[in-house]
């Protein structure tokens, strides 16, 4: 088991990792970088059709298998020929690789069952009326709770992706306290002198002095001159315990995305255009085939923290040139 670091730190230590990881992981295109490279893939389409493309990947939670749906199947086809649909979920299971947050999802038949309910949803879907045209999160979240097989996690995934497309107005405006105690959790690793209550009920009094907290953080890092959005803030106080267990570094979700995308790609071929998309999205210095030097996560970057007490970002270290990792290699542009 990977240690957990979140006793060793004082406050004031977590601070300061805090903003580091937010930092480097938006100077990345984090969090959930798969946003905006499905964005980039699906910007010159029509509206259905980038709607479709960001129900797939949130119930993959990943583009590869994504990808290989919306070349195979159009919503009209799934609703159409659901036995069909679940047949060939079936048949292709080796090329679908979901991220292990769709525990959900994670057989064929209910995988098959997800996409399918949300071809069904989606064709229902009025685009020209509600929380496509306004700002409305808690109209929207209650409209894709209908999705079966989503779940409150992936569900503000969706919805983020679906703004980013350019599908609906709405995009996250809260932090979603109730029910929401992983963020919480990381909120009291700020505030520890406040924790009881953080990670305390669930009633409306504590979510929305839950809420306050969050919206008082915001304002304190945007002092600092880093600017985040309610869905930043909402995962990366995620993302920050991963980052305390050894399991996350910024750019880590780029690394893993291009090994889920590898394993679809071996079994589907055909021509992709995630890659395309990512050299446009991000910095070359961020994306392992841009150099060929890794293809996958680098558990050596997810031990930095807990073995040496820095924040790896590729921005300011160069990974193919750092052999000791209590003393990464700095990039020759940053050092002059």
């Amino acid at each position: 088991m990977k240690p957990d670091l979140s006793e060793r730190f004082v406050v004031e230590e977590h601070w300061r990792h805090f903003h580091d990881f937010a930092h480097w992981e938006r100077a990345v295109g984090g969090p959930d970088p798969q946003l905006d490279t499905l964005a980039a893939m699906v910007e010159d389409w029509e509206l259905v059709d980038r709607a479709w493309a960001c129900g797939l990947f949130a119930a993959a939670y990943c583009l590869g298998p994504a990808e290989a749906i919306w070349r195979e199947f159009t919503p009209e086809q799934v609703v159409a020929d659901e036995p069909r649909w679940t047949a060939w979920v079936a048949a292709n299971w080796q090329g679908l690789p979901l991220r292990r947050e769709r525990r959900a999802v994670r057989t064929p038949g209910k995988f098959a069952r997800c996409v399918a309910s949300y071809a069904k949803w989606l064709l229902d879907c009025d685009p020209s009326a509600g929380w496509f045209v306004q700002q409305d999160y808690e109209a929207g979240f209650a409209e894709t709770a209908q999705v079966w097989g989503m779940g409150r996690y992936i569900q503000m995934k969706l919805m983020e992706a679906l703004h980013r497309c350019g599908v609906v107005v709405t995009r996250q405006d809260q932090l979603m306290a109730k029910g929401g105690w992983s963020p919480r959790t990381g909120l009291a690793s700020l505030y520890p002198e406040d924790a009881s209550w953080l990670t305390g009920g669930d009633d409306a009094a504590t979510c929305a002095r839950v809420e306050a907290r969050a919206a008082e953080l915001l304002e304190v890092l945007a002092a600092q001159g880093l600017e985040l959005s309610w869905f930043h803030l909402q995962v990366f106080l995620c993302e920050y315990k991963q980052a305390l267990r050894g399991k996350k570094y910024p750019g880590r979700s780029h690394d893993s995305e291009l090994e889920y995308w590898r394993r679809s790609q071996a079994h589907f071929g055909g021509e992709s255009g995630l890659l395309p998309a990512r050299q446009r999205a991000f910095p070359a210095e961020v994306l392992g085939e841009s150099s060929g030097m890794w293809m996958g996560v680098r558990e050596d970057c997810e031990r930095t923290l807990i073995d040496h007490g820095y924040m790896w970002t590729d921005l300011l270290y160069d990974y193919t040139a750092t052999t000791d990792f209590a003393r990464p290699k700095v990039r020759d542009e940053v050092e002059a």
